[in-house]
């Protein structure tokens, strides 16, 4: 995992949303987001994917189909929203960008299920003013 953890801390991590213009990054506090968690009356959030389960490279159209079935299970937690975004790692080379979402006001426990049911080796984890977490799943 400590490949993983390189690669993982040193992607970077967008949110399509015009309140957060920078990027997520492992370990630093993001005021940003703590201010659209104030907002909004949350106190943690999350960023995953359903994308390339265990860091395997699957076609666009698997991707997105895995991407919809996260989204229809996001739709099944009534007290989180989520925003778009989007994964880019440049130490991997060639590796695509991967369609992403920042959940907001999701437990940590439901977001390692959701984790670990669609196969990723780790996910951001953050709590209000605090550091965002760099999670990884256990297999």
């Amino acid at each position: 995992m400590d490949h993983f953890k390189q690669v993982y801390t040193n992607t970077e991590y967008k949110v399509f949303d015009e309140r957060i213009t920078r990027p997520l990054v492992v370990g630093k506090i993001h005021p940003e987001i703590d201010l659209l968690l104030q907002e909004l009356n949350f106190k943690t959030y999350a960023y995953l994917t359903a994308w390339n389960p265990r860091s395997i490279s699957m076609k666009d159209e698997v991707n997105i189909s895995r991407n919809k079935e996260l989204v229809e299970c996001f739709e099944k937690i009534p007290e989180i929203q989520w925003l778009p975004g989007i994964a880019k790692s440049y130490e991997l080379g060639g590796w695509p960008a991967e369609e992403s979402f920042l959940i907001l006001g999701i437990s940590r426990k439901i977001v390692e299920q959701l984790a670990f049911h669609f196969e990723q080796n780790a996910y951001l984890f953050g709590e209000l003013h605090s550091p965002v977490e760099l999670v990884f799943t256990k297999f």
